[in-house]
Parts: structure tokens; C-alpha cells; sequence
């Protein structure tokens, strides 16, 4: 200690500086490296590892100035070598000598401020040094070193506001490196002291450091040391309260917003938004919100680069818990799926991006739209996630509708509508629908030659891969019902195309594209009828086209326009119908396909409506008709239904130009052979459980129950067919053979069917039914009358006319007579139809058993 106060001494008494210079090096690199590498003069060499402070003599946190037992003394000395100003630390060696006050961190403070004091002159030169030293330890985590610097501090600066101001630019070129420093104390204090500068600023007080004080701000706010997270939430929270001062143009004027806004937007897009941390990313999303909220006009130049970057984040800011979720809705269901995603989508629009991409749209122009939209394109060809492609689609949509912009709209329509197009293929609904309704708003406001081409491209999707793929049709459909709502008047001019294919796909299998263009349909023509026959030719094209498609769904579905065709028209479509005959008759050929039938129903419209074209050609009706009966003999249950009612739609117009019923009927004998095996197994009990033999007998009642509907089918097709001067004796046995079993045990569709049929055999009169088989179809028909239940009263209506013809033309024996009029006499408790034909059956009795009395007599 009486050592290193006369080293003291000594420097104070030696009047060369050259030998303070070597005291003070000599030293200095002995308290900083702990060794001494010459000798000096004045030092002997027996001292050289003498120690000077007791090990933890004077001891402070060791965190903040590196490893081992550090001391007040020893970072002082640390200050002073730091400051370019080594010698003072020979001032310091007066502290060992004085163990009471200089043990104490406030003692050693007054030390330290009383060499300065002295030596406030030779400071002078160093203060660009220890300014940022000593402003950065004011903001130490140890309250006795803030209190010790900060006495320091005053002897030091006089005017602390003006020296902060004067040397800021020194402060901040030290404390940012800081900020980054290995020791936690140093990024807590650094951080601290930064944000305490940004007060009252000026841009071109920060213009250099702006951006890297935001930078390491973020970084501090991502530190794995708590406090220093808070002391960089501090610093961010200052420094965004700065830059959004400096990024409003009220505030700031247009030209410091202007400049302030092309630092902070890049790196906010580039490096706050795509930070890995969370906080800090939301932090970031934030303050470029309220950046943005106040810039106003002075947006506008960067607005390009924030919508790209914004609509791009919305799907990588979105948590991966979503799309979790929405993988495993998809594996279990559809609807579940389109659901999940609409939520997606809603909670997507209330984020921060949304908010900030809604106010660039208040402020943007056609210039700012016009350099958007290049850039817009790839995001929605390519862009990846739900967010991003409906954001992107919006953001265009918007666009589109503000008056502002239109004409920048217009002039990038052909590639934007196209990018569009492209997005309608996407797997998601959701996202169709919003590349369908950017579309619509977008065509518009487009260039005619852009509104041509995707109209084109939307027919060439349909036709080439709509035909076995549902999702490609219904979001076609979505395409043309928007383009229908949102750009009606553009869409005139294209009627001629869209129309008939409207016309013909709204009877799509799939329900959505049906639905769609149901309403494409409803939006273009009004009412069918005026539809039709303002298109007819462009129908009447296009419907042999989809008829030779390779699709049997497209097939199906141009079948089913075309009998609407037919049936809209009437005898107009006279001269049409040779072409469509034809291309119906080749759609036939081949095997039975799902929903060939539509193409038989659609072969019989047309003959019915073109009747009159159809009698004119020689032979046509006749090779109608065998086309149509000889698909009535094919197996399928489905086809084979179909066939037999386009038969009997045929029939109601051809029976006499066909012969009657008597070519129809050799092509449905077989579903009345083998009846007896057919009935053992009808009446066999089925339960859950069941045997072998308990099987077989259910699978032979499905069948039958599968006949059952094709006969009753049938039974109301030669019904349709038959005339009486036209069919023999032979035929009217055999058609009454195929009635007596179903009056008897069919089905209530089978019965009515077999019903009608007996009354078409007896004729008007009555007296065409064959005498002997009356009394058989009088059981049957009596049975049918006394059916209980409501829904039986038509039958029983029915069954009571038939009978009422046969009495009248003599058929039947005098019990069958009577067993008749009690059933009729039941009937008489009814009311309506059924009463009405009791009442007329009881008057036919009586009149038949007047007449049979007279006969006696």
C-alpha cells in the first residue's frame, strides 16, 4: 500500500513526460495482463509480481468486466485505459492506502470523480472515448455503479442534454456493437442507454444508425437473459415510437417520411417479419401496422414491395397447427375440410397483414397498382397456402373494384386473368372461389381481347379435362356463374358460347357444378323456353359434340339436355332433328354404360316433338322404335327402366305406326318366366343373423324386388303401346297372363300398372277383353279394391273402373258378379275418385243383372 502511494507521488513530482508515458504503460499493461515484460527504472524486479489489491479486497459482479475476483479499482482502471488516458490510473493507486473509504464502491466513485476533477483539461481530447463509456455505465444493472458513474457523469459533462446531442453519433457507434457483447450486463446497459437517447430526435439526428438500432433491437428482444429481453423491449418500444413519428408525414413533412419510410419498410419486410422468434415477429408486424397507419400518401412508392411481401407472409406466419388440422380434416371429410379452411380464411383476414394490406388500398394509386400487379402475378400462379392465395386474390379484387386503380387493372387483365385461370385448378374449393371471384371482378374492368381469351381457356378446361374430373367442371361453373354476377354487361357479347353450354351442363351429376350452372343459366336466359330458342343453332351444334365424347358422364349429361331440347321446342325442332336423331342413334351403339338410359329418353323426345319430320321420313319411326325395343330386352335394372319408359314415351305417339304392343312385348317376356321359383322365395323370412339358406333367400327377394319395378315398368309400356284392332287374341291372353299375378301379390306400382293394362285389353266398351279369363281378372281386381289404406284410394279408383268394363261387356259369372258388388258397396264409404267409380260399377251391376233377367225371362 506505501508502495503504491509514493508510485503516486512520484508521478505527480516527475516533470518528464517521457517517463510518465513508460510509468504509465508499464503499469497499466501489468494491471490489465497481470505480468510485466521488462523491468523498469523505476520498478524493481524483486516487486514485479507483487499484488496491490487483496483478492476480492474491493469486488463487484465479475459478469460484467470478464472472468475471476474483479474490484471498483480495477474496473476503474479499466475506464481509464479505455478513455486513452492510462496515466490517471496512478491517481488510482491512492485507493489502496485508504482501506475504509476505498473498500466501499461509493468511495471508490469519489476517488475516481476527484481525478477527473483534476485532470478535466487533459480529458478534453478523450471525451469522443469516454462519453459513450460513461453514459453506458450510468444504465450499469448495479445500482452503487449507476450511482458512482453517475456522480462521475456531472463532474464530467456539464450540460448532459447538450453532450448527448454533441457526441451521439460517438455513443451510438459504441453502444450498438454492444448490444451484441458476450456479457449480459454490458447488452442490458447498451439497450437501456440507446433507448434513452432516442427521446426527442430528429431524423437527421439518427438518419445513420436508424435501421441498426431497430436491428439490434430485435436481437435484444430474442436475448436468453430475461432482463436483457426487457431492456431490448425497451429499446424496440423506443425506437418504434421514433420511427413511426418520423414515418408520418404530418409530423415529419413528405420528405423526412419519404426517407424514414425507405430504410424502415425494407428491413421491416425483409427482417422483422421473418424473424424466427415470436415475439419478436409479432412485435415487428405491429409496429409496421402503425409505420404504415401513419406514413399516408408517402406510402405509396413502396407499396409493391409491402403487398408482396405481406400477401407471401400470410400463409408462413400462419401457426402449423392449422395446416395440421386441415391434413387430417381432408382424410376424413369433404365438407369437414371446406369447413376448417373457411375458418382458416376468416381468422386469416383479422391478423395484422390484413390490416395493413387494407390500408395500403385507402392510399394506393394507378402508378402504385401499376407496378403492384407485375409483381402480383407469380403470388397467384405459385404462391403457397390457403392465406396467401385468397389474400393475393382479394388484394387484386380490390383493386379491380376501386376507381383509382381500374385502369391499371385493365391494362395487366391478360396476364392477371390467366394467373387466375390457373388458380381455378387448385384442390382447395375455397381458394377456386376466390380465384373465380377475382376473376369476376377483374373481367370487368379488362381489355376485350383478355376477356376473349379466358372465356377460351375456361371452355378448352372443360372440354379437355372437365369430362373425368369433377372438381375441373364445378369450378368452371364457379368461374362463369362469377363472371355472370360480376360482369354481366361484359358477358353479353359471350352468351353465344357460355349459354348452351350452360344450358346442357346444368345437368351435371356433380351438385355444386350443377348448382352453378343452373345459375349461369338463370342470369344469361331468364326463362328456358326463351333460352332455347334464342340459341337454338349453337345448341344444336354443340349438343352432337359432348353426345360423340369419350365420357360417358358428358355423354349422359348432353342426352338429358337434349331431350329438354326436344321438349322445350316441340315441333320446332323439325330442322334440327336429323342431325341430333343421328347422333343420338350412334351414342346407342356399344355397351351399357351409367346413364345410357338418359340417351333413349332423349332419342323418344325428339321423335315425339318432331313428330311430324318423323312420319315424313320413310321408315324413321319404325327404326326408332326398334332401336328403343331392343334395349328394353338388355339386362341392367337401371338401363333396362330407363329404356322401357323412353319406350313408352314413344309409344304414346307411334303405337299405331309400330304395330302396337305386340314388338315390345317379345322383348320384356323374360321378367315373368320362372314365377313360381321367384314366389317360394318372396315368401321366405329374412332376419338379421341369418343361415346359408337364409341368405340365398334374401339375395332371390332383392332380386325380386329389382323385377318387380321393372315389370310394373313394363306393364305401363305395352299399357302405352297396345291397340286393340292391332293386337290378337294371343297377345291379349299373354298380356293378361302378366297382370293376373301382380293384381294378386305386386307391388302397389305394379298393381296400378297391371290395372291400366286390363283396362286398355277391355277396351271402352268392355267387350274386348277375352270371356274366358273375366272371372280371373275380376278376383284380382276385387282383391285390389278391398286393399286397406289411404294410399290405396287411386288403385281402388282404377281397379273399380276396369271391373266396371268387363261387367259391362259380360265378362264374369254371377259369384264373381257378387263378390264384386260388395266390394264395390265398400268403396261407397270413400269419398272422391273411388266413390265416384263404385257409384258407376254398382250402376253397371245393376244394368247387367237387368239384363240378365230379361235373358231368364
Amino acid at each position: 500500500r506505501v508502495l503504491t502511494a509514493g508510485i503516486g507521488l512520484v508521478y505527480d513530482m516527475c516533470g518528464d513526460d517521457t517517463i510518465k508515458d513508460e510509468l504509465v504503460a508499464t503499469l497499466a499493461k501489468g494491471l490489465m495482463s497481470g505480468t510485466i515484460e521488462a523491468p523498469s527504472k523505476m520498478v524493481r524486479p524483486e516487486d514485479e509480481n507483487a499484488e496491490l489489491f487483496e483478492d476480492g479486497g474491493i469486488k463487484i459482479d465479475d459478469k460484467a468486466l470478464g472472468g475471476g475476483n474483479l474490484t471498483t479499482y480495477k474496473e476503474l482502471c479499466t475506464v481509464a485505459t479505455e478513455l486513452g488516458q492510462p496515466e490517471l490510473i496512478y491517481k488510482f493507486l491512492n485507493l489502496a492506502g485508504h482501506q475504509k473509504v476505498w473498500n466501499s464502491r461509493r468511495g471508490a466513485a469519489f476517488g475516481f470523480s476527484t481525478i477527473a476533477g483534476k485532470a478535466a483539461d487533459r480529458l478534453k481530447p478523450h471525451l469522443p472515448k469516454l462519453i459513450p463509456k460513461l453514459y453506458r455505465y450510468q444504465f450499469d444493472p448495479n445500482e452503487r455503479i449507476q450511482e458512482a458513474m453517475g456522480s462521475l457523469w456531472q463532474m464530467v459533462v456539464t450540460d448532459p442534454d447538450k453532450a448527448k446531442l454533441e457526441y451521439l453519433d460517438d455513443i451510438l457507434v459504441d453502444l450498438l456493437p454492444s448490444v451484441g457483447s458476450r456479457l449480459w450486463r454490458v447488452r442490458e446497459a447498451s439497450c437501456l442507454a440507446i433507448a434513452d437517447l432516442m427521446s426527442g430526435k430528429r431524423f437527421e439526428h439518427v438518419e445513420k444508425h436508424l435501421v441498426e438500432i431497430y436491428r439490434m433491437s430485435l436481437r435484444a428482444m430474442d436475448d436468453v437473459k430475461e432482463t436483457v429481453r426487457v431492456a431490448g423491449t425497451t429499446l424496440n418500444r423506443a425506437v418504434s415510437g421514433l420511427s413511426c413519428r418520423l414515418c408520418d408525414a404530418e409530423q415529419s413533412g413528405e420528405v423526412v417520411a419519404g426517407k424514414a419510410l425507405g430504410m424502415l419498410l425494407p428491413f421491416l419486410l425483409e427482417e422483422g417479419i421473418n424473424q424466427t422468434a415470436a415475439e419478436v415477429r409479432v412485435a415487428s408486424i405491429h409496429q409496421m401496422v402503425k409505420v404504415v397507419k401513419g406514413a399516408g400518401p408517402s406510402l405509396r412508392p413502396y407499396i409493391a414491395d409491402i403487398a408482396v411481401v405481406l400477401i407471401e407472409s400470410l400463409s408462413s406466419l400462419e401457426p402449423m397447427m392449422n395446416t395440421y388440422v386441415q391434413q387430417h380434416a381432408e382424410r376424413m371429410d369433404s365438407q369437414v375440410a371446406e369447413k376448417f379452411e373457411r375458418a382458416r380464411l376468416s381468422a386469416s383476414r383479422n391478423t395484422p397483414l390484413t390490416e395493413t394490406l387494407e390500408l395500403c388500398l385507402r392510399v394506393i394509386d394507378e402508378d402504385g397498382a401499376d407496378a403492384t400487379l407485375p409483381r402480383l402475378v407469380p403470388v397467384i400462379r405459385s404462391g403457397v397456402g390457403l392465406p396467401t392465395r385468397c389474400g393475393v386474390a382479394k388484394f387484386v379484387s380490390s383493386l379491380a373494384f376501386s376507381h383509382a386503380t381500374r385502369q391499371a387493372v385493365a391494362k395487366h387483365s391478360n396476364k392477371v386473368l390467366k394467373a387466375l385461370a390457373t388458380g381455378l385448378e387448385d384442390r382447395s374449393q375455397v381458394v377456386r372461389h376466390a380465384m373465380a371471384s377475382c376473376a369476376g371482378r377483374v373481367f370487368a374492368v379488362a381489355k376485350e381481347s383478355a376477356c376473349d381469351d379466358y372465356v377460351s381457356h375456361l371452355v378448352s378446361m372443360l372440354e379437355e379435362r372437365g369430362a373425368e374430373d369433377a372438381n375441373v367442371r364445378a369450378a368452371v361453373a364457379l368461374a362463369f356463374k362469377e363472371l355472370m354476377t360480376s360482369s354481366s354487361d361484359q358477358m353479353k357479347s359471350h352468351h353465344s358460347v357460355v349459354l348452351p353450354i350452360a344450358f346442357m351442363a346444368r345437368h351435371d351429376s356433380d351438385e355444386t357444378a350443377k348448382e352453378c350452372w343452373e345459375q349461369v343459366w338463370t342470369e344469361g336466359a331468364g326463362s328456358t323456353a326463351a333460352g332455347v330458342r334464342m340459341h337454338m343453332p349453337e345448341m344444336a351444334a354443340i349438343i352432337p359434340k359432348y353426345l360423340h365424347s369419350a365420357s360417358w358422364e358428358t355423354r349422359r349429361t348432353a342426352a338429358v339436355a337434349c331431350k329438354e331440347f326436344a321438349e322445350t321446342l316441340g315441333g320446332s325442332v323439325g330442322p334440327h332433328l336429323l342431325g341430333l336423331m343421328e347422333a343420338v342413334e350412334e351414342c346407342v351403339k356399344g355397351r351399357v354404360w351409367d346413364g345410357k338410359e338418359e340417351v333413349l329418353g332423349a332419342m323418344a323426345a325428339l321423335a315425339v316433338a318432331g313428330k311430324v319430320k318423323v312420319r315424313e321420313e320413310d321408315g324413321m319411326a319404325k327404326r326408332v322404335a326398334a332401336v328403343i325395343f331392343g334395349e328394353c330386352g338388355k339386362k341392367r335394372k337401371e338401363y333396362r327402366v330407363g329404356a322401357l319408359r323412353a319406350a313408352k314415351q314413344f309409344c304414346a305417339d307411334f303405337k299405331e305406326d309400330v304395330g302396337g304392343a305386340g314388338g315390345l312385348m317379345a322383348c320384356v317376356r323374360d321378367l315373368w318366366e320362372k314365377e313360381e321359383e321367384v314366389k317360394s322365395a318372396q315368401k321366405a323370412h329374412v332376419s338379421a343373423g341369418r343361415d346359408a339358406d337364409a341368405e340365398e333367400q334374401y339375395e332371390a327377394r332383392m332380386e325380386e324386388r329389382g323385377k318387380e319395378e321393372v315389370r310394373a315398368v313394363a306393364l305401363g309400356c305395352v299399357q302405352e303401346a297396345w291397340v286393340s284392332s292391332l293386337c290378337g287374341d294371343g297377345e291379349a291372353a299373354l298380356a293378361c297372363s302378366w297382370s293376373f299375378p301382380a293384381l294378386q301379390a305386386g307391388s302397389l306400382p305394379e298393381r296400378t300398372a297391371a290395372v291400366s293394362l286390363l283396362t286398355s285389353i277391355a277396351g271402352e266398351q268392355g267387350r274386348d277383353f277375352p270371356g274366358n279369363l273375366a272371372g280371373e281378372a275380376l278376383s284380382g281386381l276385387i282383391k285390389c279394391m278391398r286393399l286397406p289404406g289411404l294410399q290405396h284410394h287411386p288403385l281402388h279408383a282404377a281397379a273399380a273402373k276396369c271391373a266396371g268394363l268387363i261387367a259391362r261387356g259380360g265378362g264374369g259369372d254371377a259369384e264373381s258378379l257378387r263378390e264384386l258388388r260388395v266390394a264395390a258397396e265398400g268403396l261407397m264409404g270413400q269419398e272422391g275418385k273411388p266413390k265416384q267409380e263404385a257409384q258407376t260399377l254398382l250402376g253397371a251391376l245393376n244394368t247387367r243383372e237387368g239384363g240378365d233377367t230379361e235373358m231368364k225371362q
